[in-house]
């Protein structure tokens, strides 16, 4: 699957709160916990309440990276009260839903832990209501300087480079899926470093692995395919054209 914050239309299957304009819902500390409960209240019930009818093809996301923006903590696994609140902000978001009732009562939900991160000790922090339609969303550019890091490599080599992936699925295995927690990778990618055929290499590799342990991965396309930031985008929807249509294949193959 592909997600992207160039454009939503109103056949999207995912809806989530994933605008990251320093939104006070989403800064996990006690001191702004009271007031961003009062907006997760107030936006989970309208959106609950707008698609209330939808099937099960409907997810929410209550939350996306939730953090403390700014601090020594924001990207690093967190401190115990920013894990704490977002523990609370969990627990919010699928009362709030669940109250609305209709098909809000079984509809899917992902709970994201501290940042979305993929640290296993931080997901093994993560709680939520008691509810049999849960699932967790991590988010996982691995390995990092390959994936994620602008100035690191752009070289793959499947011989060598391969352990942080299979850490990254063994860890969703340990923390949740033996214990019947379905998980979504709800954000995965590699930045374009002009190696294409080594991109394919990775996302072969990392979406087989996925796939082993029934995991579905949400490529992160945020549009961007040119200049020095994360250009990770996958699919132009301004030209209505794929540029790298051999990482899309191999995406398609590994996920048919």
């Amino acid at each position: 699957d592909v997600d992207s914050d160039e454009s939503h239309d109103d056949d999207s299957d995912d809806d989530n709160d994933n605008d990251d304009n320093d939104k006070k819902e989403e800064e996990t500390s006690e001191e702004n916990k009271e007031e961003a409960t009062i907006i997760l209240k107030a936006l989970w019930t309208q959106i609950a309440n707008r698609f209330i009818d939808y099937n099960e093809r409907l997810i929410f996301e209550g939350l996306n990276e939730p953090r403390k923006k700014g601090t020594a903590m924001e990207w690093n696994g967190g401190d115990y009260e920013g894990k704490r609140v977002v523990n609370e902000f969990a627990k919010v978001f699928v009362e709030t839903v669940r109250a609305t009732g209709g098909n809000n009562t079984i509809r899917n939900l992902m709970v994201t832990g501290y940042a979305a991160s993929s640290n296993k000790d931080t997901l093994k922090t993560l709680r939520w209501p008691k509810d049999s339609h849960i699932i967790v969303s991590v988010h996982a550019y691995t390995p990092y300087e390959f994936s994620l890091n602008i100035n690191g490599t752009a070289e793959w080599d499947i011989e060598k480079d391969t352990k942080d992936i299979d850490y990254l699925m063994q860890t969703i295995d340990e923390v949740f899926l033996q214990n019947g927690t379905s998980v979504i990778i709800g954000e995965f990618g590699a930045l374009n470093k002009e190696n294409e055929a080594e991109r394919v290499e990775w996302v072969t590799y990392y979406l087989t692995k996925a796939k082993e342990n029934g995991v579905p991965c949400v490529w992160w396309d945020n549009g961007s395919f040119q200049g020095n930031g994360e250009n990770f985008g996958l699919i132009n929807r301004r030209e209505l054209t794929f540029p790298y249509p051999d990482l899309l294949e191999a995406m398609m193959d590994v996920t048919e």
